[in-house]
């Protein structure tokens, strides 16, 4: 029958350092019996693709009534390179030749009648100078990462745990340093650093983080196709320059929406639909800042109206006989009336000027 069941391998999708043991334990029998199989197989893929075959012949054991086998793939390493960085280089360096994808599958053998040696599931055929390799069959393993590194501390022999130890900050869950530096590094102008990282992602842009001796700080990005670090030193230059005049808390007109607002600034609410006025100290209606004061539209009231009067001229009906009638205007009545009633609707009046709407944003300093 074939491998009946792993009992040991790496978790899937872990993070493996390649220089200790990447250990499996797997359970086998002979085809169609209970006898121990001659000898077991272990097929090792990187990247998808046929490695090598690591095989054993002696069981280290006995579990449930079928034969267990140990294997160690470190061997594996030799295909894993290593990088020296530049000395005070200037570019971001993608690296893809320490890292590897790897999973494993297992066959088993028996021997024919004839005492030949055969392996029950098809195996896998090694690829030549013209030809590429071909996959084989049998059980396979979990997929796992092994990372061209050696784990110097006895305490943590996990790599996902030793490097995620390294971490400052907040840092994405696949995403691991793989050097231990403080949270803050200090560096002078003419000196460089070398931070290796480790990632699932593909960068798109990477950013700086510069904090000054006024304790104002500054985010630079580049794209990472760009690749070179003087772009970003040189665009931290002008930043410098530029928050010698930029404090936290300048606010600015912004001409586009709130989705496009820049790094370092937010949106700055309190001035929503309002328009700022300058501080008059002197004026207690303008002398404190960030309050709120006037409105939009406004309803007039009796007490705003000035006093109004009107001079009237009294008519009366002069003379009145059976076949005619005529009236005559007298003189102005000598009082005055003032207007009482009204005729008006009470509308608000606008007071809204001719304006543009824009977007106030408030540089956060960061």
């Amino acid at each position: 029958m074939p491998i009946i069941s792993i009992t040991q391998q790496p978790e899937v999708s872990s993070l493996n350092a390649a220089y200790k043991p990447i250990v499996f334990k797997v359970l086998a029998t002979e085809n169609n019996s209970s006898n121990k199989p001659p000898v077991v197989y272990c097929d090792v893929y990187i990247d998808d693709v046929y490695y090598k075959t690591f095989s054993k012949t002696i069981n280290i054991g006995i579990n449930g009534g079928s034969f267990e086998y140990l294997f160690d793939i470190q061997d594996i390493k030799e295909l894993l390179e290593y990088n020296l960085p530049t000395i005070n280089g200037n570019t971001i360096q993608q690296m893809t030749n320490t890292l590897r994808k790897v999973f494993v599958k297992f066959r088993n053998a028996y021997k024919d009648n004839n005492g030949f040696i055969i392996s029950e599931q098809k195996a896998p055929i090694q690829g030549t100078s013209n030809k590429k390799p071909i996959s084989g069959e049998g059980l396979i393993s979990n997929t796992f990462y092994i990372l061209n590194s050696l784990i110097q501390q006895e305490e943590k022999q996990d790599l996902s745990e030793l490097l995620n130890s390294y971490k400052t900050d907040e840092w994405d869950i696949n995403t691991f340093p793989l050097t231990k530096r403080p949270k803050n590094i200090y560096l002078k102008k003419t000196e460089s650093s070398f931070f290796p990282i480790i990632t699932d992602k593909t960068p798109y842009k990477i950013c700086i983080e510069v904090t000054y001796f006024d304790n104002t700080t500054g985010v630079e990005c580049i794209k990472v196709e760009n690749m070179n670090i003087d772009e970003i030193v040189g665009k931290i230059k002008k930043l410098e320059d530029l928050t010698s005049i930029l404090k936290k808390g300048t606010i600015l007109l912004f001409n586009k929406t709130a989705k496009e607002i820049p790094d370092g600034w937010e949106e700055y609410t309190p001035l929503r639909g309002r328009s700022p006025i300058g501080l008059d100290p002197n004026d207690p209606d303008f002398n404190t800042i960030g309050q709120p004061v006037g409105s939009k539209t406004h309803t007039l009231k009796k007490e705003n109206l000035p006093p109004m009067s009107l001079s009237l001229k009294d008519i009366q009906l002069w003379g009145v006989g059976a076949g005619s009638s005529h009236s005559v205007l007298r003189q102005t009545i000598g009082s005055q009336f003032p207007i009482e009633g009204g005729g008006g609707i009470s509308k608000e009046i606008n007071h809204l000027d001719p304006h543009r709407i824009v977007t106030f944003i408030i540089y956060k300093g960061e």
